[in-house]
């Protein structure tokens, strides 16, 4: 036992929250329950894994008693972790900037929420911070800044008319109101204001097509278990490798090596490069074990994470693949719920 009278399933958890501060905040709850559920400490056997396999000659595959939704879940962790750290900082600052950067002094802008428009009246500094200033369409003398620090350069977008429906036409107030949180919001610490441009692909997930439709249509997300929640489909999106424009997601997914294998490497705007995750969910998937390496190195030798995730009734599997992989067997006892 750990010290300090520390459990192990505390330890794991612990070992968890460290290694994936953000995406260890994951709770999930199906459609029809009241509360979400914490992240599974036992997800973190996968991730490490995971990077097991980056040091070994053989790639790591874990055993459960049974796998149900684990690689699934090992995969939304991962997503929204890299997505929350690694990606989200960057592109937020460039997205940003290049907005601002398109607009001209009396452009129409429409902002987020609700499309309001207005007349752009540029950027200022105040005493080292900058403001965003916004004029009343018809009253150029009503006009008002507001600090990037309260109000987003992602709300705003150039409006492609010239003439908005009153509707549209905007109000100072308007600009106060604050948007509340949905899809991407729920979930990350840098607002993203429905500017889906945002996510690129995080995580692969090889699985049976039954499974991920499950989870990504049944499965809701939430950072706190009385929510608020989302789902992948709405928050961090979930593409199948076969489907148009597939980079255009975080959570990618596939029924086979082949195509995981084809997306990863022809597409040139990855954040992680080749470096991109791959979770393969069960051992029938791997009829040939050559997919496998090719997946794992790319032309120029560079290694991509890799870990399979299977179950006990896998056994045929386990000994056709026993020369090939590193097998790691989880019991009951290590995936108790805590």
């Amino acid at each position: 036992m750990p010290s300090g009278g520390m459990n192990f399933t505390d330890s794991i958890r612990i070992s968890l929250e460290k290694d994936y501060p953000w995406g260890s905040k994951l709770h999930y709850k199906s459609s029809d329950d009241g509360n979400g559920t914490k992240n599974p400490h036992y997800i973190q056997f996968i991730l490490k894994a995971l990077q097991s396999g980056m040091t070994k000659p053989k790639l790591t595959c874990l055993v459960f008693p049974k796998k149900g939704f684990a690689a699934h879940a090992a995969w939304a962790t991962l997503a929204t972790d890299i997505l929350a750290r690694e990606v989200l900082p960057t592109k937020v600052k460039e997205f940003s900037d290049r907005q601002l950067s398109e607009l001209k002094i009396n452009d129409l802008v429409s902002t987020y929420p609700g499309d309001k428009v207005f007349v752009w009246g540029g950027e200022s500094m105040h005493r080292g911070e900058r403001y965003l200033t916004f004029k009343l369409i018809g009253k150029s003398s009503s006009q008002v800044g507001l600090p990037v620090s309260t109000f987003s350069p992602l709300r705003i977008k150039k409006y492609p008319g010239t003439k908005p429906p009153a509707r549209q036409i905007g109000k100072l107030e308007h600009l106060h109101s604050e948007p509340s949180r949905s899809g991407l919001d729920i979930l990350m610490p840098i607002k993203n204001y429905g500017n889906k441009g945002l996510v690129g692909i995080c995580a692969c997930l090889v699985s049976d097509s039954s499974s991920i439709t499950d989870f990504t249509t049944r499965i809701e997300l939430g950072l706190n278990s009385d929510g608020p929640f989302t789902t992948i489909k709405d928050s961090l999106l979930d593409k199948g490798a076969q489907e148009s424009s597939p980079e255009q997601c975080t959570c990618l997914h596939s029924t086979d090596i082949d195509n995981a294998l084809e997306v990863l490497r022809s597409t040139t705007t990855l954040p992680l490069g080749q470096k991109t995750p791959v979770i393969i969910d069960g051992l029938s998937l791997i009829r040939d074990y050559t997919l496998v390496q090719n997946l794992r190195f790319s032309d120029s030798g560079e290694q991509r994470p890799i870990v399979i995730v299977a179950e006990y009734t896998e056994r045929h599997h386990i000994e056709r693949l026993a020369n090939n992989f590193d097998f790691w067997e989880i019991h009951n006892t290590e995936i108790t719920t805590e």
